[in-house]
């Protein structure tokens, strides 16, 4: 399963942002709101390249921390797009620029919307932990039934 299409973090570490199609990383990259192309496989960058150079055991090690991050970066926000109740517009506003556009068209990148949990699930966990606080005895029945109201609105 791959991630959905998003501006996320440069994984060749050159830019803030780049953009995935949901396939491969493309040229398209963002620096301060401010678009601009940039080849992912561009000379020196490859892992051809990296391999050939050899690099410190730290550079392999740093290289593979920032695998594994964009990896569970991808995951939780592909989690976080299929159990949002909302369609998430930002999508949509992050597509790429055409390669074709001269670059002072070029507008900044709009911000992703953070992803809102639904609120009836953010009073039924607050409820749960509430709940198990009395059957430990930190809680009276009496300040359970007080801070119950407060969440509900009573």
């Amino acid at each position: 399963m791959s991630a959905p299409p998003a501006w996320l973090a440069d994984p060749t570490g050159r830019h803030q942002m780049r953009y995935w199609d949901g396939q491969q990383w493309t040229d398209y990259v963002s620096d301060a709101g401010a678009q601009s192309t940039d080849p992912v496989g561009s000379p020196g960058t490859s892992p051809a390249a990296q391999k050939s150079t050899g690099g410190s055991w730290m550079d392999k090690v740093t290289s593979a921390a920032n695998q594994a991050v964009d990896a569970t970066s991808a995951a939780v926000d592909s989690a976080a797009d299929s159990l949002s109740s909302k369609p998430n517009p930002a999508p949509a506003q992050a597509q790429p620029v055409a390669a074709a556009a001269p670059a002072a068209a070029v507008a900044p990148v709009a911000a992703a919307a953070p992803v809102t949990p639904d609120p009836s699930n953010l009073i039924a966990d607050e409820l749960t932990k509430l709940a198990a606080l009395r059957d430990s005895g930190v809680l009276t029945d009496e300040e359970f039934a007080t801070q119950k109201a407060k969440l509900l609105g009573n």
